[in-house]
């Protein structure tokens, strides 16, 4: 089949580019002109489950009409009803205009079936009323048999197809049970790039003349141009039969290449994705089936524009606007990655945004000092279309702990730094990985409560380290040591006393905030201990302290314990015995 005239040329579309709108113009198909011919020869009396054939006809002309699209301009011709044995016998009854369906039904009601089938020149004539050559130009055959008038319609419609600017024939085989005849239908229609259908009763008449209006009346509106990977969108309308979709291709493409498409079932308008190769292209109405092309029109691909806007350099963890422009299609983002990472690599969460979201895009900034690079990619073939270099820098932070603290004790740290969101002061481990902290507030403290921060040293002795933590990724943007001594503290309690009753304790320690002074069995596990202030009194309240006996004898201690992590400092044994 050949399809190379069906082309139609857009005015004028511009798409949009990021999120600037440009005003749009655009060309479609014109208004359908088809003629309908029917046969109206003496083989339609008859009869199909006790109902002859021109009158089932008759009626499925008529309830086609009831739904009739304005834009497709209507003309009627019939054959064989005036005389009998008249090759000649051709009449058009209805000139292809605007509709007027009391008149095209009026005419198809008035049609006495007499005579033969001349139906090729019937084709040859409504074509010609069409001005096949100059213009479009659609013809719905309904025949219920053979060419009776001694023409070859395989011949015929090469021809009509060869000398027409855009000639289609679709042909209806009304109950055509031989197979020469269903052989000499198909090949006017197919010779023509029409499709050819069987109908064996009313159902299956106005589906196929409903679907023929269909292919008959396909438009397309699309833009002028479009951007490579840019998203735009095709309007259509046409008969929406399964597997049928709407394609773009390089113009010239051979018939069935499918290249990016969309179902024509998700509706129109069709969201498309322009190609990744830039120069002259087609948008094609293709058919389900055999995926052969109903209509077609020329657009232009280029090249992508896209625009970044960055700084040069900017600090660790710093929240990085981006001003973009690009084709903004589904899935597309602009990243922030290390320069040295490939094409393909790319971090989601705060080093990503959708370009959905708009611009200026927000990106959080890596808390590593390099060299990196914000790039557009776009998700469709995972393509850089543009990339700028932006130097990360050191922060400026300042962290004054002492040098040496005594393991439990609270202490100020002053300290100077970005304070952004979720930013965070901590304690650890100089060993501890990248990323660790204790949620604990006595270790950990956000910057957002100021400087200097309050904080509590760990019990265990041993070299600590101060850590500004970057809230976005968990990054040390700077570090201070700090080394934490043994503790000092110190229990003094009598190694006796009497079940129930209250003895005498002297302590000294940190006396941080929460620390508590416990009586406990010599067997406890760390960190262990009674809520009753009796046995368990806060440092707050001094030294001495007044603690009462447990009323079970047995082995006991007296245990200084640090509220931060639970820990014992310092201990004393303490026997409790029975009264008496």
């Amino acid at each position: 089949m050949c399809h190379g005239k069906r082309k139609i040329t857009a005015l004028a579309t511009l798409l949009a580019l990021g999120v600037a709108a440009y005003p749009a113009v655009a060309a479609e198909s014109p208004s359908a002109r088809v003629v309908l011919i029917l046969d109206a020869s003496g083989s339609m009396w008859g009869q199909i489950g006790g109902r002859h054939k021109i009158e089932i006809a008759r009626e499925v002309i008529h309830e086609l009409l009831d739904d009739w699209d304005p834009s497709v301009h209507l003309g009627l011709t019939a054959y064989g009803h005036r005389r009998e044995a008249d090759c000649t016998d051709i009449e058009s009854l209805i000139s292809p205009n605007s509709v007027d369906p009391a008149k095209v039904r009026a005419a198809v009601d008035r049609l006495n079936p007499k005579g033969k089938t001349p139906l090729s020149d019937a084709v040859i004539h409504a074509a010609r009323e069409l001005r096949y050559t100059e213009e479009k130009a659609t013809v719905i055959l309904v025949s219920d048999g053979i060419e009776t008038c001694d023409r070859d319609p395989c011949e015929v419609a090469r021809a009509l197809e060869e000398a027409g600017a855009d000639f289609t024939t679709y042909v209806i085989g009304f109950d055509v049970k031989e197979e020469t005849a269903k052989a000499q239908l198909r090949c006017l229609a197919e010779n023509t790039g029409g499709e050819f259908t069987l109908a064996r009763d009313a159902a299956s008449l106005k589906a196929a003349l409903g679907r023929a209006v269909q292919w008959s009346s396909i438009s397309l509106r699309a833009p002028e141009y479009v951007f490579s990977s840019s998203a735009f969108e095709v309007e259509w309308s046409g008969p929406n039969a399964p597997e049928d979709k709407i394609v773009i291709v390089p113009t010239g493409a051979p018939e069935g290449t499918l290249g990016i498409h969309a179902p024509t079932g998700d509706g129109s308008p069709a969201r498309m994705v322009g190609p990744m190769t830039s120069g002259p292209h087609e948008v094609r109405y293709v058919s389900g089936l055999g995926n052969s092309t109903l209509l077609s029109l020329e657009i232009t691909v280029r090249g992508s524009e896209v625009a970044l806007e960055v700084p040069a350099s900017i600090e660790v963890g710093a929240e990085l606007e981006v001003s973009w422009t690009g084709p903004n299609a589904e899935g597309d983002r602009i990243v922030l990655v290390p320069s040295t990472e490939s094409d393909e690599r790319y971090f989601l969460g705060d080093h990503s945004a959708l370009t959905s979201a708009g611009s200026p895009a927000e990106l959080r900034v890596f808390s590593e000092p390099g060299n990196y690079e914000v790039r557009y990619v776009a998700t469709r073939g995972a393509r850089v279309l543009a990339r700028r270099a932006i130097t990360v820098t050191p922060a400026v932070i300042s962290l004054e702990p002492p040098a040496r603290v005594e393991a439990g004790a609270e202490f100020d740290l002053p300290w100077a730094g970005p304070n952004r969101e979720g930013d965070r002061i901590v304690l650890v481990e100089s060993s501890a990985g990248e990323g660790t902290y204790n949620t604990k507030s006595d270790f950990t403290q956000p910057t957002g409560a100021g400087s200097p921060l309050h904080l509590t040293a760990y019990s265990e002795p041993g070299d600590y380290e101060i850590r500004y933590m970057a809230g976005a990724d968990g990054g040390t943007f700077a570090s201070a040591s700090i080394e934490i001594t043994p503790s000092q503290a110190r229990i003094e309690a009598p190694p006796r006393v009497v079940a129930g009753e209250e003895f005498e304790v002297r302590w000294s320690g940190p006396a941080s905030q929460g620390d508590l002074i416990v009586l406990v069995e010599k067997s406890a596990p760390e960190g262990r201990y009674y809520t009753s202030s009796a046995y368990a009194p806060s440092t707050s309240e001094g030294s001495p302290l007044a603690l009462r006996a447990l009323p079970d004898p047995g082995a006991y201690e007296v245990r200084y314990l640090a509220e931060g992590d639970g820990k014992t400092l310092a201990r004393a044994s303490v026997e409790i015995v029975g009264g008496g």
